[in-house]
């Protein structure tokens, strides 16, 4: 039986102005910078290529940090989460996480000094219990990301899967599985009743279209999946997860339940500030963090699953 989830702490606020956080890579990472700005926090960043306050983590010489961020590319999560670890107690890392299930489960039992966790912020909407309720009262739960026209960096990184190890499989889909955790209740079924991860552009496709996401790489690889889906049955009730970076029709980024529809936009700022905030809440809590590494763990695995589903289909 997995422990009972700590009570969310949206009410409690930590802006102590002695309190430290180290963000690594200014992407998505400018957004957490601004959370510990308002909040009084000292925050040090590092990025190789954007501005921030250092190029690189080993020049960081303080090493008393209360929280830390990786925001760099998947490729480099592991190594920066280690040394981020020798740095701060509680170390966010940002989706997929590492490559799978087992190097995840490497690097939180080799960096035991910290508290290592994958960033899961859309579980703190504040309309997260309203949408529990709907879930529960629902027999077909519909959790779509499915863009229009966002696939990100086509050419780069992003679509390489020496990289990124995947397409959307690794980029929208862990969102996806994180939220139907949630809606779950935490009762989760492991075992997907179908799996679906197949790539339908190509590089040629997506230059002469473009892309609402970044810039292209014509010159780049493109070589990852870009539609994914997974289905779980939970007594009489069916969750279904969708995600596409490009359907060139519409978007349908939204909760569907048997009798209404829940808009997803991109995850508003105080919930990322509500798991910051719940994380720290919880620093001594180990039931807490025993049950973040049980979802972490299911996501990699789920991942991992669509990545072989994937690998079926190119081989075929």
């Amino acid at each position: 039986m997995r422990p009972k989830q700590q009570q969310n702490h949206s009410s409690t606020h930590y802006s102590r102005h002695d309190m430290k956080a180290l963000v690594i890579g200014m992407g998505i990472g400018q957004l957490y910078r601004d959370i510990y700005a308002r909040k009084g926090w000292t925050v040090v960043t590092v990025d190789t290529v954007k501005p921030a306050d250092f190029t690189d983590v080993r020049d960081v010489i303080d090493t008393d940090f209360d929280v830390a961020h990786v925001c760099t590319p998947n490729f480099l999560h592991k190594h920066h989460a280690s040394m981020a670890a020798d740095r701060a107690k509680i170390v966010f890392v940002e989706k997929p996480g590492v490559s799978d299930a087992l190097a995840w489960g490497m690097l939180t039992n080799q960096n035991k000094q910290a508290k290592i966790v994958m960033v899961k912020n859309n579980q703190h909407r504040s309309e997260i219990e309203d949408l529990k309720i709907l879930a529960a009262n629902s027999t077909l739960i519909d959790i779509n990301w499915i863009n229009e026209n966002r696939v990100p960096g086509p050419g780069t990184w992003f679509t390489t899967e020496k990289d990124a190890w995947g397409g959307v499989s690794r980029d929208l889909m862990p969102h996806l599985i994180s939220i139907y955790i949630a809606l779950s209740g935490r009762d989760y079924e492991e075992t997907p009743t179908d799996i679906i991860c197949h790539r339908k552009w190509t590089l040629e496709d997506l230059i002469a279209a473009g892309t609402e996401y970044g810039t292209i790489d014509p010159e780049g690889v493109y070589d990852v999946d870009d539609h994914a889906s997974m289905s779980f049955q939970i007594g009489e009730r069916q969750f279904i997860l969708n995600a596409c970076w490009r359907n060139a029709k519409e978007d349908d980024r939204a909760i569907h339940f048997d009798d209404s529809s829940h808009p997803l936009g991109l995850c508003p700022e105080d919930a990322y500030e509500r798991m910051i905030d719940t994380a720290l809440a919880n620093l001594h809590n180990e039931d807490y963090w025993y049950e973040q590494m049980l979802q972490d763990m299911f996501i990699h695995r789920m991942m991992e699953k669509l990545s072989d589903a994937y690998s079926k289909t190119v081989s075929n």
